[in-house]
This record gives C-alpha cells, sequence and structure tokens, in this order.
C-alpha cells in the first residue's frame, strides 16, 4: 500500500518526468478514448517504484538513446485516472491543465476504454456509493496533502 510520503514523491517525480495522455482514436465518431501516463528515463529504479506503487509496465524504450539505453513506465485505463486524479492537487497549473483534458478527452467519448475486462455498469447502485466514497477519500487525501 502507497504511503502519504509515497503519494507526495510520485507528484514531484511525475511533475518533473510524466507525460498525462487522454486521446479519441475515431475522432470522426468520437468512439475509442483511453487513457494513460508514461515516464521515460535512463534509470530504471525509479520506474520500478513507479510500478511497485501503481502497477503497469516497465519496457526498453522503442528508440535507442544516444549514450545507453531507456526505460519506460506506462499505465493506463482506470488505474491511470485514479492515479491522475490522486495527484491532481498537488501538481502544478500546467500539469493540472494536462491531467484535465486527457480525463475530459476519455470522459467525452462513447467508447471508453476501461482495461479491466468489463464496462462497469453505470445504473448500479453499489458503484455509485462507491464513487462518492471514492471522491470523499480523495478530497480528504489532498486536504492531508497540503497541510505536509
Amino acid at each position: 500500500m502507497i504511503t502519504v510520503k509515497g503519494i507526495a514523491w510520485t507528484a514531484g517525480f511525475l511533475e518533473g518526468e510524466g507525460y498525462f495522455e487522454g486521446r479519441i482514436r475515431d475522432k470522426a465518431k468520437g468512439m475509442g478514448a483511453s487513457v494513460s501516463i508514461q515516464v521515460v528515463q535512463k534509470q530504471r529504479e525509479p520506474l520500478l517504484r513507479l510500478k511497485r506503487f501503481f502497477g503497469g509496465k516497465v519496457r526498453r524504450a522503442r528508440w535507442k538513446a544516444p549514450k545507453g539505453s531507456c526505460w519506460r513506465w506506462t499505465r493506463s485505463g482506470l488505474k491511470s485516472i485514479e492515479i491522475m486524479m490522486t495527484i491532481y492537487c498537488l501538481m502544478s497549473p500546467w500539469r493540472q491543465k494536462q491531467i484535465r483534458q486527457s480525463l475530459h478527452a476519455w470522459k467525452s467519448s462513447k467508447g471508453r476504454s476501461y482495461n479491466i475486462g468489463e464496462k462497469p455498469n453505470h445504473a448500479d447502485p453499489t458503484r455509485k456509493i462507491y464513487m462518492r466514497k471514492y471522491r470523499e477519500r480523495l478530497r480528504k487525501s489532498c486536504v492531508a496533502l497540503r497541510a505536509i
């Protein structure tokens, strides 16, 4: 389980090195959106720490760096949305704008990518209760993190 210190480290690391992406694959129909977070680094250790905290994949980057290889951590789907929402209040205004744009692209799409096997049932009352509790936990964690 990630600690408050781990969340703060993640926010700082992604502030400097992260890439937040939200895209719609078929813009004409407004379908097939996906959201992801990516980091490319020469050092593998910080990426392995992200993987330990949030899962995702750490792979060699496809291109060859002039002086050695690079590594890339990628996390997509609902977990990337959770990460973005968790660290949002700790990010600079510029990064907050990137996160808002990524989430807007995903949210406005008709065919969202969930990356968890099947789409959730939006009419399910237990999901609504879960989302309300999740938003409340996020609000409390943002208040706690600002106090640090």
